[in-house]
């Protein structure tokens, strides 16, 4: 998978099978399935009980639609509890089977792979799961169907904005988030608390503290600075959170050379060089690396994606218990934005049975089969009202905080151009500000110029 939606467990396997018991992932599996003949919409944030599209008065949703036959299911390999999901499905014995088709975690191979059957206009794969970039792409090359006549109103209320957004291309929805992931700062919470400090809010308030917090033995504050997507993913975050946007996405136009944009540049240059929060070394560190500084007790601030807990809660973690994590942050008066890193369940332009594989999507992102998903799989569930389960809310720390993180968060730039962008165009000038190779302000410049160059061939 890619750096930015790196699908680590946020729960460890012991502290998930001390939660659930031995059996219980089968029980809890079984117990989720219900009738898959049967329109089960997502439960809302609400304690109201779950409503039919139908019954809430949509004219044309899901609720409508007569599914009979085979769904072929392609997705990554996880640790089990898709595939018993899948087995749970099946043994009700519907008009709905699902063929599950599994394929190694490798995010690039995966959508290299759906390119060469897409393009090929092969109908094998009636649903996919899909990385977050991949929607405005595939939606563009004609790989994936709208679902617009299948997620009601009703439906879509279930997801957080931004995790839907990242879903649409040109007005029209090409998936549903099926996991989630955010940006969030983690921060040492004994430390804080032995100097009497609280969690910082601001980029100023949090260099301040990692200036007093840090030692010989404890960096202040921590990124993953390694030229690749986590790259991107974390300035983006810095970007929004001084005011500024890497482009209008309701117009195309770019508009990364402002002065937020030079600002975030600066602000990561200035924790590194001159307030020395932040090591040089960290244009090395990549996601895992990050985990582990933070994990063995190394760091006071790290800024990472929320599937980084199930690192800091291992047994052998020297912070087990001991952190605690916020919203990222913001410059004082701007609003925080994190990045999301989900995956999303898309159903193919060549599915010859898009109803069944609707009813799949309906099924999988159903609340008692995204509880079983994320205690088994250790991954954050897309629907709002999982926050609220008191089970989820015991095996991840960090979960109270979460829907503020994903109710604030933005996609990366939706636009089928993002993957060349972020490669060639943010990884590459970032890096160099990062090693003083260039400066905030030319950097800014050419991002202008080379995604404006980029865009154009995608006219």
């Amino acid at each position: 998978m890619q750096e930015s939606n790196d699908k680590k467990p946020i729960i460890s396997r012991r502290r998930m099978v001390g939660l659930l018991g031995a059996g219980a992932i089968s029980s809890a599996v079984l117990a989720a399935c219900g009738d898959p003949t049967a329109t089960t919409a997502p439960v809302a944030t609400t304690a109201a009980p779950a409503t039919t599209a139908a019954a809430a008065g949509a004219t044309t949703t899901a609720a409508a639609v007569q599914a009979t036959g085979k769904a072929v299911l392609a997705t990554t390999k996880g640790s089990g509890t898709p595939k018993k999901l899948v087995d749970a499905f099946n043994a009700k014995a519907g008009p709905v089977t699902i063929d599950f088709q599994e394929f190694a975690n490798d995010s690039q191979a995966l959508h290299d792979k759906f390119v060469t059957v897409f393009g090929a206009k092969d109908s094998t794969y009636d649903v996919i799961a899909a990385d977050i970039p991949w929607a405005p792409e595939f939606a563009s090359a004609g790989y994936l169907l709208p679902i617009d006549q299948y997620a009601s109103a009703d439906f879509r209320k279930n997801f957080f904005e931004g995790s839907l957004l990242a879903t649409s291309y040109k007005e029209k929805l090409y998936g549903v988030p099926w996991y989630q992931n955010v940006g969030l700062l983690f921060y040492r919470k004994d430390i804080l608390d032995k100097a009497g400090m609280q969690p910082p809010k601001t980029f100023d308030e949090m260099i301040d503290a990692a200036g007093k917090l840090q030692t010989a033995d404890q960096y202040g504050y921590i990124f993953a600075g390694f030229k690749n997507e986590g790259l991107s993913a974390m300035w983006l975050e810095v970007l929004w959170g001084f005011g500024g946007e890497f482009w209008d996405a309701s117009t195309g136009k770019v508009l990364v050379n402002s002065p937020e944009a030079e600002a975030s540049l600066q602000w990561l240059q200035t924790a590194i060089y001159d307030k020395k929060i932040s090591p040089e070394k960290l244009i090395t560190f990549k996601g895992p690396d990050l985990q582990t500084t933070f994990a063995q007790g190394n760091a006071v601030f790290a800024r990472g994606f929320a599937s980084a807990v199930g690192d800091f809660e291992k047994d052998t973690s020297k912070v087990k218990g001991k952190w605690g994590a916020v919203p990222v942050l913001a410059a004082s008066g701007k609003k925080p934005a994190g990045t999301l890193g989900n995956w999303n369940l898309s159903v193919s332009a060549t599915s010859k049975n898009p109803a069944a594989a609707w009813k799949v999507i309906e099924y999988l992102t159903s609340l008692d089969v995204q509880k079983a998903f994320s205690l088994g799989e250790g991954v954050l569930p897309s629907l709002k009202g999982a926050f609220s389960d008191a089970d989820l809310k015991a095996a991840n720390p960090a979960l109270a905080i979460l829907p503020d993180a994903f109710a604030t968060a933005k996609p990366r730039p939706v636009t089928p151009a993002y993957p060349q962008i972020s490669t060639e165009v943010i990884q590459d000038l970032v890096s160099k500000v990062l090693s003083k190779q260039v400066t905030p302000k030319d950097a800014v410049k050419q991002m202008q110029t080379r995604t404006e160059e980029i865009l154009a061939k995608f006219k």
